[in-house]
């Protein structure tokens, strides 16, 4: 086997290590990773580079992939912990969910998940909490543990065909990945897990797009970072009153399991009108008049008018998340959601500029 500490620069000997023995397990159920790229670690934080710009940048084969769900875990806040593993784990995927569990560890990320991720951070102002829930109402409603956060960051819902259903694996290598909304999308064949080369950075570093076409706000609260690639804002469930027409509310509900956005469903009701979700995407206010048009029937000047309403409406609701969260400094959960906030507005402001007049 060549030596694959060539391909991985960590401060912390440990942790390069821990991330050679990833390496090995790959390559051993028949997987690779480019030979001019690097796994990175930094203060506890994971990534990937690659000299070369584009072609394949890694094949993980099922053997080597850990259902997390089938495991049972201590519920410790500090470490991830075992307490009882399924009967039938795989030859390979026993230690290589040893070698995961002791990574993370390793980079504490139990601990920093607490300290920094909106889902937990218990410094995290009520009013902002509040104020968030006006834009996403799920938001901290369901208590979630550092290792619930953890999976849910750092697996993928893949159906192995065993009769089990979707289930979240932890696949190794591409979990390093960082988002971009233009970085690579993963290929899987039912055998292995395939990713090319994306650099959108500007940089070596290479990014996966998550999916599920999130927004800044979005990616803020399930991720617990601030994505500067985001070029879209969802409506938030918003409720106006148009003259001519009544109340109109959006429910902000439509998109599938997989995250696409079907066609915008409107319908009158109670002298008012429902519509299903709405879309601003950055720099481009014809894209929302025009499927506002084709789901009500109204004509362009009428849509035009009921948007640039909805559109003061959120940018309403985006203003006590960035009061509040300006306000908690020493918060480092509060000042990224005020960042995404802010990045949030600046696309309404773009996706339909005649909101952003005073």
């Amino acid at each position: 086997m060549a030596d694959l500490s060539t391909l991985v620069d960590a401060d912390d000997p440990i942790v390069g290590d821990l991330l050679v023995a990833t390496l090995e397990l790959v390559a051993e159920a028949g997987g690779w990773v480019n030979p001019h790229a690097r796994l990175l670690a930094c203060d506890g934080q994971l990534g990937i580079e690659c000299d070369d710009d584009t072609g394949p940048l890694m094949r993980i084969p099922r053997e080597v992939m850990v259902r997390v769900d089938q495991v049972t875990w201590v519920d410790d806040p500090e470490r991830l912990t075992i307490d009882e593993l399924p009967n039938d784990i795989g030859d390979l995927e026993l230690p290589m969910l040893y070698t995961q569990l002791a990574l993370h560890n390793q980079c504490s990320k139990l601990p920093w998940l607490t300290r920094t991720h909106p889902a937990l951070a218990d410094d995290l102002p009520e009013p902002l909490i509040e104020a968030v829930r006006n834009i996403i109402p799920s938001f901290r409603e369901r208590p979630m543990t550092p290792i619930d956060v953890l999976f849910a960051n750092r697996c993928f819902r893949i159906d192995l065909g065993d009769g089990a259903g979707p289930q979240r694996l932890l696949i190794p290598v591409v979990d390093l990945l960082n988002h971009h909304r233009t970085g690579a999308t993963a290929d899987w064949d039912g055998h292995a897990f395939e990713v090319s080369i994306s650099r959108p950075f500007g940089s070596a570093e290479c990014a996966l797009d998550y999916g599920l076409e999130r927004d800044a706000m979005e990616l803020a609260v399930v991720y617990g970072f601030v994505d500067e690639s985001a070029d879209v804002a969802h409506s938030a469930p918003v409720s106006v009153d148009v003259p001519g027409i009544g109340v109109v509310q959006v429910l902000g509900t439509g998109r599938s399991g997989s995250g696409t956005l079907p066609p915008i469903q409107a319908f009158e009701q109670d002298g008012g009108v429902i519509v299903s979700h709405l879309t601003f995407r950055a720099g481009d206010p014809h894209a929302v008049v025009s499927e506002v048009v084709a789901a009500t029937g109204w004509d362009v000047e009428r849509a035009h008018a009921v948007i640039d309403i909805l559109s003061r409406a959120n940018r309403d609701l985006l203003k006590p998340v960035i009061d509040d969260g300006d306000r908690a400094s020493d918060s480092a959960a509060a000042q990224l959601i005020t960042a995404a906030a802010r990045h949030h507005e600046g696309i309404l402001a773009t996706a339909f500029p005649e909101a952003s007049r005073p």
